[in-house]
């Protein structure tokens, strides 16, 4: 098993202000920035897609949504969805259960929403959604579109 940090991507080291090109490889193929996301797959829900469309209009306006992110979103989404059925589940029923042989057990519900939120955590790290990978990353949104006054349109 590999010990250390995993290498950054070329484009993390670009927002640090750490990339020297002595240490870059460029052999890293460029994907290519997600300009805009139009409509969620087709096999999430309702809530899930609205879900996805609001992560992806929050990433590319930082500026780091890329292609093969989009699986990264969808598992996002499915994830935090089931996390939220764990926790409807736990708040019906409880954490315990009483078992013959081992007595007072936690039920599988909260050790799967455990499981799940380790690995939300893990992907909202990766696609820079927590607030300790935003400052790693230096993230600055696009700013918006000022709307132009009428004397600014006559003026132009």
């Amino acid at each position: 098993m590999a010990k250390g940090r995993k290498p950054l991507p070329r484009e993390i080291k670009e927002l640090q202000g750490t990339l020297e090109k002595s240490r870059d490889n460029f052999e890293i193929p460029d994907f290519g920035k997600v300009t805009g996301v139009d409509s969620a797959p087709e096999y999430l829900s309702e809530p899930e897609k609205k879900m996805f469309i609001s992560i992806c209009k929050d990433l590319i306006n930082a500026r780091v949504l890329e292609n093969p992110n989009i699986s990264q979103v969808v598992r996002l989404v499915v994830y935090n969805t089931q996390w939220h059925d764990c926790l409807k589940t736990i708040r019906d029923k409880g954490i315990f259960m009483n078992s013959q042989k081992k007595g007072r057990v936690i039920k599988p519900d909260f050790t799967a929403m455990q499981y799940l939120e380790k690995m939300i955590r893990d992907l909202e790290s990766d696609l820079g959604l927590s607030p300790a990978s935003r400052q790693r990353l230096k993230i600055t949104p696009k700013e918006p579109e000022k709307q132009k006054t009428d004397m600014q349109n006559l003026l132009n």
